[in-house]
């Protein structure tokens, strides 16, 4: 792990004493490092290869840090409210996608047609994910939300079959470029609906916690979207939001439901 990833030399576990403070400490310092290792890639998000960079980072540099032991939960470290929670969870996406649905080529061909369909072009990898992880058929198959699914995607192919998956185990693991457009779009149409109904934890927490939410209406950010319902700020005539505290981004309308919170 040492040669792999340099960054993970500076997280100490300590087999003799310590317990859980030396736990506590190992996951704050390992957390730091992953934030290092993220700004360090982020620089090259405008790259044409960036999600071959992001595979290359995470299997070298992110893998060994959210494999310690200090990640007994199963998480990312980062908290996935924040901007470089968000960021981390993008570049597993970009990554997996990589891997798993038909590399660097195939990603390049959905960004283009997705270009090719806005009167202005993503600006880079990261705001296009963001843009449509939840529809593109490359990435709304794969899942972030715990670091082994997206370990699973990385390393699978890396892997001997130890036999052949039945029926069941096939259509589990489809491939996401094989789903239809309707189901992505039926899927995508489900999610935004029970988003608006439902809020997730996060926000709830900030709606019932927070209140310094500022208008960040004029922020040239072409992937900025709402933490709530998911509604692009292209796509909409709303003032966005972002809280002074966690960074939640809201649109207006989802603004507006804080207070039935307090």
């Amino acid at each position: 792990m040492d040669a792999a990833c340099p960054a993970a030399k500076r997280v100490v576990v300590d087999g003799v004493g310590g317990g859980s403070s030396r736990t506590a400490e190992n996951r704050t310092v390992a957390q730091e490092l992953l934030r290092g290792v993220l700004a360090g890639l982020l620089v090259h998000k405008t790259a044409a290869d960036f999600p071959l960079k992001c595979v290359a980072t995470v299997l070298s540099e992110v893998a060994p840090l959210l494999d310690g032991p200090y990640n007994s939960n199963d998480t990312l470290l980062l908290r996935a409210e924040t901007g470089a929670g968000r960021n981390l969870g993008l570049v597993l996406l970009l990554a997996a996608a990589t891997v798993a649905g038909g590399g660097l080529a195939a990603l390049k061909a959905e960004r283009a047609k997705f270009d090719d369909s806005r009167t202005a072009r993503t600006r880079n990898w990261i705001g296009w994910a963001k843009r449509v992880r939840r529809t593109s058929p490359l990435l709304a198959g794969l899942s972030a939300a715990r670091w082994s699914a997206v370990r699973a995607t990385l390393f699978r192919v890396n892997e001997p079959d130890e036999h052949e998956p039945d029926e069941h185990e096939a259509d589990e693991y489809e491939p996401a470029e094989h789903v239809s457009a309707e189901h992505v779009s039926a899927e995508h149409e489900s999610d935004e609906h029970e988003s608006r109904a439902d809020p997730s934890d996060d926000v709830v927490r900030c709606f019932q916690d927070h209140g310094d939410a500022v208008s960040i209406a004029t922020l040239d950010d072409d992937y900025l979207t709402c933490d709530c319902c998911d509604i692009a700020w292209t796509k909409c005539r709303l003032q966005f939001y972002r809280c002074q505290k966690c960074s939640m981004e809201l649109c207006a309308e989802c603004e507006e439901r804080r207070v039935n919170f307090k």
